[in-house]
């Protein structure tokens, strides 16, 4: 049964809240997240090292089997416009940026983080997309931000500042997010 995202609103205000995408820095950065912050997985990508709280996408899961299957094990809530596979229902003004990590932020921020951290995001730059090879084997796992320039991606994030509650609570801990997310 899904529950209004409304009711979400400042839960968990003054909690740090991880953002956990699936780039390369995304070991190496858990090591900053706080024991007793929440966490939000970017799709399925944190799960392979850990369980999360949250797990937020957008991709209809029907195209990608990894997807999918994560989805069906999670233990924790689901977050998605997809409301077939959602816990909750979007009634609030949410912000996607057209990717789920931005709707992650966005409900990190909606449920009070502070500080919200971004971990393992690293904009697809470089060769290596994921801190795991397998997944660019899998199919549906192409994606066309793969493609994007470091401007481009860039130029996708700024709008946080106009579409997040409280943005300046957000921190990137490493990689090009830096350049807008740094504290």
């Amino acid at each position: 049964m899904s529950v209004s995202i409304r009711q979400y609103e400042n839960f968990y205000g003054g909690r740090p809240i991880a953002v956990l995408g699936g780039g390369p820095s995304l070991p190496a950065d858990l090591a900053h997240v706080p024991a007793h912050g929440v966490t939000i997985a970017v799709n399925h990508h944190a799960l392979l090292l850990m369980e999360t709280d949250f797990m937020v996408f957008c991709d209809d899961p029907a195209n990608i089997p990894a997807l999918q299957a994560a989805i069906r094990n999670f233990s924790g809530l689901r977050i998605s416009p997809q409301e077939a596979w959602s816990d909750f229902i979007l009634d609030a003004r949410w912000w996607d940026g057209g990717f789920s990590s931005a709707l992650a932020v966005w409900a990190a921020c909606w449920f009070g983080g502070d500080p919200v951290l971004l971990c393992g995001m690293d904009c697809y730059q470089g060769s290596v997309k994921y801190f795991y090879d397998r997944y660019l084997e899998e199919p549906g796992s192409r994606h066309p931000a793969h493609e994007f320039g470091l401007e481009a991606n860039l130029a996708a994030w700024r709008p946080a500042f106009h579409c997040c509650p409280r943005p300046e609570r957000i921190t990137a801990l490493s990689g090009p997010l830096r350049e807008i997310f740094a504290q």
